[in-house]
């Protein structure tokens, strides 16, 4: 069977936010085990029910100083024993720089 996007097995910290502007919203700093265009699998020794709504921050920096925030919001696909994983809504993330404001999303 083959993946509709590759996998990149990368380390990225990342701000996941487990039920997004609800009363028992949490708030965790997180490492991914991998990504693709479509979803991610991060380190927890955590587990949540399949569609738990997640918002997801990935920090990236491009060039030398240039700070960018990727955000997607999903849904939690499956729990393992020390990992989970979450498929985004949409393959376009929306991206903010760090220093102002604008928002756009990547084609």
């Amino acid at each position: 069977m083959s993946r509709m996007y590759n996998r990149l097995h990368i380390s990225l910290p990342s701000i996941v936010t487990i039920n997004p502007d609800k009363q028992d919203e949490r708030i965790l700093l997180l490492i991914t085990v991998d990504v693709s265009a479509s979803g991610a699998r991060f380190y927890s020794e955590l587990s949540f029910f399949p569609n738990t709504p997640v918002k997801v921050v990935f920090l990236l920096k491009r060039g030398h100083s240039q700070k960018l925030k990727v955000m997607f919001s999903g849904r939690v696909t499956r729990c393992e024993p020390g990992r989970f994983a979450v498929a985004f809504d949409e393959v376009h993330p929306l991206i903010m720089s760090q220093e102002g404001t604008t928002f756009h999303t990547v084609e």
